[in-house]
């Protein structure tokens, strides 16, 4: 009669414990690069938006301007919404000194859902009258370039 011995006819199965510290490591390495990337992604959008609803307000300057050949001050002068407000974004102010073109602000939201590193941070949209056309430009004021759009940079 063959003997067998049962250490060596036992097949392996599941996972060592040095072959999941492995793979629980790269993961760990993994999550250390995508949550801050993340995090970023989440901040830029949430400054787009602020952007996109500050397109209505420069269609209320561009209007006014057109009409009247002189720059609104206020939100209510330029017949936009005094209130320009999103979920990320707190407010969009239109405003202007004299004869100075327009300017307006976009203030991100001050408390969560808001990303940290914007909360309460503004941009600046100036207008620049052409021939014939306006053209915006937007300075990021308080927020840190990596959370805005090219043309803001």
């Amino acid at each position: 009669m063959k003997q067998t011995n049962d250490r060596t006819d036992r097949k392996q199965g599941g996972f060592t414990l040095i072959e999941l510290m492995i793979v629980v490591a790269i993961i760990g390495i993994l999550a250390a690069i995508a949550i801050p990337q993340y995090t970023s992604y989440v901040g830029r959008t949430q400054v787009a938006e602020g952007i996109q609803l500050a397109g209505s307000a420069k269609t209320a300057v561009a209007e006014y301007y057109q009409t009247n050949s002189s720059w609104p001050g206020t939100n209510e002068v330029a017949g936009a919404s005094a209130d320009y407000v999103g979920k990320y974004t707190a407010s969009v102010e239109i405003s202007t000194s004299g004869t100075d073109p327009s300017v307006i602000t976009v203030t991100m939201g001050a408390a969560a859902p808001v990303n940290s590193d914007i909360q309460g941070k503004t941009l600046t949209l100036t207008a620049a009258a052409g021939t014939g056309s306006i053209t915006w430009i937007c300075d990021g004021g308080s927020i840190s370039d990596s959370f805005l759009p090219a043309a803001c940079k």
